[in-house]
């Protein structure tokens, strides 16, 4: 089956609406052909601030001058080949400084790779060890898991630059041709628009500045919810704090055995028999939670992978994002 004629105009519009949501606000764009969806969808959005410089080197230095001002991450957009090598400077520094910066580099599709073909280099992991991680959202496609997979990977890839070490984080954005905008009302296009409202899920990662924000959001997202609920699951290893918070709360907890939330120090309203529960559709229905607070690693729960599914969601991991 053919793709559709305006896939990659789709993929790069939820690229860059997963990129708003997940809290950038600065692009700096150094212009060049492969990049050309990625930065005409940027340019769309009125909660983006482009700024073009055409030097990569210097537009990187811009993106780390950018986030060290505001605190938050600004994003450095190049074409493909060796545009990208030209951060490299900015990225040791950053680095080094615990500045968060992202990387976006535009890259050929991977049928090109390793053949010679103009403009192409090997782009995977460019940076090595100097960034706190790597992301390749690989080709564009159409099917419902991988516009999934593109949102998380940004929402990762955003929360990566803010801890538990902040710095820098690359993300490599492959596009094949036509690379021109093509703007059709079709299936994929309200695939994308329903995947845009639906939002993303709200990460931290550690101790930092950016948790004021995130508990912000929380705090204000419990005042207005109806039916919320606090999934706890493996190595929630600050058990009697989370505990009181929840007891404070009046939250009711479903605790996997090792959250620590069932035994020794226990929340008041821990659901031991969530599964059962919530494996009794008449039951889930009724009392199906309009948010979810994770806390610790992913649950195993089956209830929990039905339960989440379409629900805002806060996660509150030590361990790092898990969120298939």
């Amino acid at each position: 089956m053919s793709a559709p004629a305006n896939l990659l105009t789709e993929w790069a519009r939820l690229v860059a609406a997963s990129l708003s949501a997940s809290g950038v606000r600065d692009v700096i764009v150094s212009p060049g052909s492969r990049s050309t969806p990625f930065a005409i969808a940027l340019a769309k959005r009125t909660d983006l601030t482009l700024t073009s410089v055409i030097d990569e080197r210097s537009a990187a230095f811009v993106a780390l001058g950018m986030a060290r001002a505001t605190g938050r991450a600004a994003a450095v957009l190049a074409t493909s080949g060796s545009a990208p090598a030209h951060w490299f400077p900015a990225v040791i520094e950053a680095s080094t400084a615990n500045v968060p910066i992202l990387l976006l580099s535009a890259d050929r599709p991977l049928a090109l790779a390793h053949t010679g073909a103009a403009q192409t280099i090997d782009q995977t992991k460019l940076f090595g060890s100097w960034v706190r991680g790597f992301f390749d959202l690989g080709d564009p496609r159409s099917d419902e898991g991988s516009l999934e997979g593109v949102v998380r990977a940004v929402a990762q890839a955003v929360a990566a630059t803010r801890g538990p070490l902040a710095g820098p984080v690359h993300v490599n954005l492959r596009a094949d041709k036509p690379i021109e905008p093509i703007e059709e009302d079709n299936a994929l296009h309200r695939a994308v628009e329903r995947r845009i409202a639906r939002g993303i899920s709200e990460i931290t990662a550690g101790a930092s500045g950016a948790d004021e924000n995130f508990a912000q959001k929380l705090a204000a997202a419990l005042e207005t919810s109806e039916r919320p609920l606090v999934f706890a699951g493996p190595r929630s290893v600050t058990a009697p704090a989370i505990a009181s918070a929840l007891s404070a709360l009046g939250l009711p907890v479903a605790a996997e055995a090792t959250s620590q939330l069932r035994f020794g120090v226990r929340a008041p309203l821990a659901i031991d028999a969530f599964e059962h529960l919530f494996s009794c559709a008449s039951f889930a229905s009724r009392n199906a939670p309009d948010l979810v607070v994770q806390v610790g690693s992913l649950p195993t729960s089956q209830a929990y992978a039905s339960v989440a599914v379409g629900v805002r969601r806060f996660v509150l991991d030590a361990g790092g994002v898990r969120d298939p």
